[in-house]
């Protein structure tokens, strides 16, 4: 029996060992149960088994837990090029389109008569500027006035206003000059029509007069209610214009046409009508017709003014929009109210702009200098002169936000490869990755090639012609000299090397962009979803994906050697404990023979 006990012992400290031999734990452990239950006591099967487990799982987990670290670090690291990459393209991205560098500066200098704002369509150059006269609006008062603002002016009864605008119409095309001949030097008729001329009527244009001069006059010596005049618009190539304008009210709205296909009077400026302001009984004061007048949504306005007069000092003022389309006449049907007094007439503002005559309704005259909006406020002695250039700052300072871009990407790439970086998080994660030598490699070409624009910049090729230079630590530099030299002195050819004067080019096109545009494709394709980061990425997930898929095995595993263990450990305690029950029996048998013996 002893021999089977040492026998079944032998056997299991032999499993054991077996089982552990790649690791000193696994060993101990072995050995504690032999000694255990050759010393005949009882195990913790349970404990010793998962003691086994864990070490036979740990070095196999860390082996795999230390893959999915490095593959984790490397998704880490690869978001942080991403980032540095994006920062990059936004900085040659605000360099890459021609309307990148139409940042106008404006100097006028005569402030006080008006101001000049740059439009995207403005261009550098010198401009001057005459302003003759403002454009205003039609005031009128009456000439009567009232003794308050309450006094009843139709005995408390209802009333009504008539407002009435002229039409004025002009042509669809201009003429190089007031002279122009329209129908060849034939004679040419107009004829009219509309509400005005509902039973017709026509204009003769005699042979040699079929200009606009000659139109002009023949339609003013007609005497038919219409008054014609020649405006220039500015325009650069035909910028004369013939108007017409009829007599106020929409019962004398016209139409005017010509056997001469040389000209039309198809585009209204302002239309014909006529407009009722309604008072109702009792409101018949002068507050009351203001009130009325301002409610009725018209573009003429009342407000009711103090002349000051001792005894009748209130007044009813009306007023139009500016420009002197925009004339009206007010008539009342109460014979107690009327607005026959002009304080001002309606008028256009008069300016030259570089040596034009220009005619505007409004203060604000647009693209008198083409993108360059005029606000008048004031007239001048002598031409002042607006002088565009272009805003080199801006686009200095766009160029100085690249040079940092680029030169941060460079200190992230030295602290995602430095093993021994303290960067929280990213540093040290991609140490020994090639690809982020590739990455190097690709962005400082795309600082230090030439344009693919360079053919036609002049003597300019690359950044280091505008002063942005790569220093021996691989950082760019900006030759501030060079770089003013080149954006103050050689701007265009400038804008040709950085955008190749393209707009809005999508990242597919194949034609030539300028160094800023071709560096932006580049990242673009970087950046894709096919690109270098996101494969290098995508395949580090695909590891992490992969490791973690083991780590699932192995627990598996270990739980299915878990079980065998336990029940191995379990069968072995119950050997022990029978062969304990069995000595304790032999040992009672032999004590009792040992009695008898001693009796006898």
């Amino acid at each position: 029996m002893t021999t089977s006990i040492a026998s079944a012992s032998t056997s299991t400290a032999s499993t054991s060992t077996t089982a552990a031999t790649s690791t000193t734990s696994k060993t101990t452990a072995a050995a504690k149960i032999v000694s255990a239950m050759g010393a005949g006591s009882g195990i913790d099967t349970q404990a010793l088994a998962a003691s086994l487990i864990a070490a036979e799982r740990a070095p196999r987990a860390d082996a795999i837990n230390k893959n999915i670290s490095k593959n984790e670090a490397l998704v880490s690291g690869y978001s942080a090029v991403k980032y540095a990459l994006s920062n990059l393209q936004t900085a040659f991205d605000a360099l890459k389109d021609k309307s990148d560098y139409t940042s106008i500066t404006v100097s006028n200098s005569n402030t006080s008569a008006f101001t000049a704002t740059a439009g995207t369509s403005a261009s550098a150059g010198t401009h001057s500027v005459l302003v003759h006269s403002l454009a205003t609006a039609q005031r009128n008062t009456g000439t009567v006035g009232f003794a308050t603002s309450t006094t009843a002016i139709n005995s408390g009864s209802a009333m009504s206003l008539s407002v009435d605008i002229a039409q004025s119409s002009t042509g669809t095309m201009g003429f190089v000059s007031a002279d122009t001949a329209i129908n060849g030097g034939d004679a040419m008729t107009l004829t009219l029509g509309g509400s005005a001329f509902s039973g017709g009527s026509a204009i003769t244009v005699a042979a040699g007069s079929d200009t606009p001069t000659g139109i002009r006059d023949a339609i003013n010596n007609a005497n038919l209610g219409l008054s014609a005049e020649i405006v220039n618009t500015g325009d650069a190539s035909k910028p004369y214009k013939l108007v017409v304008t009829g007599t106020a009210g929409v019962d004398h709205a016209f139409t005017i046409s010509s056997n001469a296909a040389g000209i039309d009077f198809d585009t209204t400026i302002q239309s014909a009508s006529t407009s009722s302001v309604s008072i109702s009984a009792g409101s018949d004061t002068p507050a009351g017709i203001v009130e009325a007048f301002n409610n009725a949504g018209l573009d003429v306005s009342a407000q009711l003014v103090n002349t000051g007069d001792p005894s009748t000092p209130y007044k009813i003022a009306v007023a139009g929009a500016s420009g002197k389309y925009n004339a009206f006449t007010v008539s009342s049907s109460a014979t107690g109210l009327n607005f026959d007094t002009t304080l001002q007439s309606a008028s256009n503002a008069s300016l030259t702009v570089d040596g034009i005559q220009i005619s505007s309704s409004s203060n604000t005259v647009s693209d008198a200098i083409p993108g360059v909006s005029l606000s008048l406020v004031g007239t001048t002695t002598s031409a002042a002169t607006v002088a565009l250039s272009n805003n080199t700052s801006a686009v200095t300072t766009k160029i100085g936000a690249l040079v940092s871009a680029y030169n941060d990407a460079m200190d992230l790439f030295d602290e995602l490869t430095n093993a021994k970086s303290t960067l929280e998080t990213y540093g040290g994660t991609m140490a020994g990755n090639s690809t982020m030598n590739t990455l190097r490699a690709e962005l400082r070409t795309l600082v230090t090639q030439d344009s693919s624009t360079a053919s036609s910049s002049g003597t300019l090729s690359a950044l280091r012609d505008i002063g942005v230079e790569i220093n021996s630590k691989g950082r760019l530099t900006t030759n501030s000299v060079k770089l003013d030299v080149a954006v103050n002195f050689n701007f265009a050819n400038t804008v040709t090397l950085l955008s190749g004067n393209q707009e809005n080019q999508s990242a597919y096109d194949s034609a030539d962009s300028g160094l800023a545009g071709d560096a932006s494709k580049s990242i673009i394709s970087l950046l894709s979803s096919t690109g270098t980061v996101a494969t290098e990425s995508g395949n580090a997930t695909t590891r992490i994906s992969k490791y973690q898929d083991d780590l699932t095995a192995l627990e598996d595993r270990m739980t299915q050697l878990l079980a065998r263990y336990t029940k191995q450990f379990a069968a072995m305690d119950s050997i022990v404990g029978q062969t304990r029950n069995t000595q304790t029996g032999l040992t009672s048998t032999f004590a009792g023979l040992m009695a008898m013996y001693t009796k006898n």
